[in-house]
């Protein structure tokens, strides 16, 4: 394992994760951006991308709303991406699919468990704020900055310690894991990564949904799925970039119904 990579990237991610609703919202902590980073880093910037582009689909309706705090989606295309390059250039005769879907099963925990840190970080700047409670009253305004970078470095720091823990520590136990599933299991994971797509873009058409849409989504993309996935040799890029296609088809013929109808 390449450390002084996995430093670096950990503290990209950590930096990206700020991204989502800490320092400003530049959208660079979206999934796509931080796997296809991870995976040029780590030299598989193919893998980054396709992870990243399905955890992007998956939660691609799930925004920061209130008190609501969703599942860190930087999270989960980091850490996935980690484990597959990782996994992918140790068991360099692996399926890669069954790799790519292991690799989420890993992240996707990860990415609900900083959701939740978020939530005690949350509590932690209030008391940061009690602290210096007294001092913001006197309009003393230089504490106001102590007191964004003081929760911005806690934030950071157990990022940062959480990121290295789960992958140094934790990969010698996934490694462990992974090779004692029967084949059985692999096998599903395959079908499972191949399922993942479906899942993601049916998010999507949940927001672009209409009569027309849905009969002109289930005529393109389910042939075709059905088609690719009983080849025996079957390009998930190229189904991915397929099955964008497609939704761009749909997304523009609704517009144009609905543009045709209002005139």
């Amino acid at each position: 394992m390449e450390l002084d990579k996995i430093f670096l990237i950990s503290l990209i991610a950590v930096i990206l994760e700020l991204d989502s609703y800490y320092i400003g919202m530049f959208l660079i902590s979206q999934p796509i951006i931080i796997g296809g980073i991870t995976g040029y880093v780590l030299g598989n910037v193919n893998a980054g991308i396709i992870i990243g582009s399905i955890v992007q689909l998956i939660w691609i309706n799930n925004p920061p709303v209130g008190a609501f705090v969703p599942p860190s989606t930087t999270t989960i295309s980091f850490i996935s991406t980690v484990y597959a390059v990782i996994f992918l250039k140790i068991l360099s005769n692996a399926n890669q699919d069954a790799i790519f879907m292991f690799s989420l099963l890993i992240g996707i925990p990860c990415g609900y468990f900083v959701g939740q840190m978020d939530i005690w970080h949350r509590k932690i700047n209030v008391k940061i704020i009690h602290f210096f409670e007294n001092k913001i009253k006197q309009c003393k305004t230089s504490y106001l900055i102590i007191i964004q970078l003081l929760s911005i470095f806690i934030k950071s720091i157990l990022n940062f310690t959480l990121f290295l823990l789960i992958i140094i520590l934790g990969f010698s136990l996934a490694e462990k894991i992974y090779l004692s599933l029967p084949l059985q299991i692999i096998r599903s994971l395959t079908i499972s990564f191949w399922i993942m797509p479906v899942v993601g873009l049916a998010v999507l058409f949940n927001m672009l949904y209409s009569k027309e849409g849905a009969r002109l989504y289930g005529i393109l993309f389910f042939p075709s799925y059905i088609f690719f996935f009983a080849k025996d040799a079957v390009n998930l890029s190229f189904f991915i970039i397929l099955t964008i296609v497609f939704v761009f088809v749909i997304f523009s013929y609704i517009i144009f119904k609905h543009e045709r109808a209002t005139k």
